[in-house]
């Protein structure tokens, strides 16, 4: 009987899944020689972590920036809304946690390729080039052109 409810569907439209093949013996396996508790890319060395904490421009990007903080203060129970003394705040960044040690890796790829920085706080809108190369433009644009005095 084709209304028979207890054979299953599949047999009573005579389906047939198809076959694709053996899988290959690495299918959704970690490769040998890897870690899959760390990502390495994420990883830092002690000296380029020093180097970050040293620039006061990366130290400002770190306060400013609202995921990191949050991060930080989740992983060591402060839910504290002002901003820390410097010597505090480097304090809590020796002791950082899993999570804030993530977002440490990637602010600071950002800030060392010097590309856009995420708007998520209110920061001071993105300087234009140099003054002094606009000066330089106008100087040889100046030298290019005939001078001319007009008398009135």
């Amino acid at each position: 009987d084709v209304d028979d409810d207890s054979i299953p569907l599949a047999v009573r439209r005579k389906w047939v899944p198809r076959m694709l093949g053996p899988l290959p013996p690495m299918f959704l396996r970690i490769p040998p020689g890897t870690d899959a508790r760390i990502d390495l890319s994420l990883e830092m060395d002690d000296d380029r972590i020093a180097t970050f904490l040293q620039n006061e421009e990366f130290m400002a990007e770190l306060r400013w920036n609202q995921e990191f903080m949050a991060a930080l203060d989740s992983e060591q129970g402060q839910k504290t809304k002002c901003h820390d003394d410097e010597a505090a705040f480097k304090e809590r960044l020796k002791n950082m946690g899993k999570s804030s040690r993530k977002k440490f890796a990637q602010l600071s790829k950002m800030f060392s390729r010097g590309g856009s920085r995420r708007s998520g706080s209110a920061r001071a809108p993105p300087r234009g080039p140099p003054d002094s190369l606009l000066l330089q433009e106008e100087h040889s644009d100046d030298d290019d052109r005939p001078q001319h005095h007009v008398k009135i």
